[in-house]
């Protein structure tokens, strides 16, 4: 997660890399807490590369991704809601992942 929040590019260069999308479900079925940051970041990423590194993953599972590896730091999941600049959709399950939460 750490390399990829710091070089998603070359990740993006491997066809069907899967390895992202298996960490991010591994991290949520164990609720591990320190994946929470790191799927923040990366989903404040530009929308072009969120699209292409986690596709229908975004609007599927990400709701209930976050809240699973959440960690008590709800300015986190706020950031994201309120930051126009983001992919919509990311908001959208920041939104999902609040009301899971609540």
């Amino acid at each position: 997660m750490e390399d990829v929040n710091h070089d998603s590019s070359e990740l993006l260069n491997r066809e069907r890399d899967l390895s992202l999308i298996y960490a991010l479900f591994l991290l949520a079925q164990f609720r591990e807490t320190s994946g929470y940051p790191l799927i923040v970041k990366l989903v404040s990423k530009e929308e072009q590369v969120v699209e292409d590194l986690l596709g229908d993953l975004v609007t599927e599972d990400l709701g209930r991704m976050l809240a699973s590896v959440y960690d008590g730091r709800l300015e986190l999941i706020q950031e994201l809601i309120e930051n126009h600049s983001l992919y919509e959709y990311v908001r959208t399950a920041a939104i999902k992942c609040l009301t899971i939460l609540v």
